[in-house]
């Protein structure tokens, strides 16, 4: 496959939407497919896939995303893109923070994990 890259973008700009976009596309629309009324929970939202999944699950119309993160500045940056919620997992209580604020987040999570639990025991 060959992608003109655009003026103004570098070729490691361009190399990460190719390869974290297609990556966050991939987990939303064939993994976990949340519905307009579902929500869905996006662990280590600040990195590089995560950056990605947070701006696509605003853009496909999920109802809540829930973001975690592990310092001020992340959470400040993943709520700039589009988290509805954005909690620190290196706080004791995160767990009740996500419930808190979704209740159907672990049954979306579940859901997701549960497609690629087979494909991640046969790594091991």
């Amino acid at each position: 496959m060959a992608i003109a890259i655009p003026h103004g973008i570098t070729f490691a700009e361009a190399n990460a939407i190719t390869i974290q976009g297609l990556s966050a596309y991939t987990l939303l629309k064939f993994g976990a497919r949340p519905q307009p009324d579902e929500s869905v929970l996006i662990q280590s939202a600040a990195g590089g896939v995560g950056l990605f999944l947070v701006q696509l699950a605003k853009a496909m119309g999920v109802k809540k995303s829930i973001a975690l993160a592990g310092s001020k500045e992340k959470l400040d940056l993943v709520k700039t893109l589009g988290a509805d919620f954005a909690i620190n997992y290196t706080e004791q209580d995160w767990v009740a923070q996500v419930e808190q604020a979704n209740r159907i987040a672990r049954r979306t999570f579940s859901k997701i994990a549960s497609r690629f639990a087979p494909s991640i025991a046969s790594l091991s």
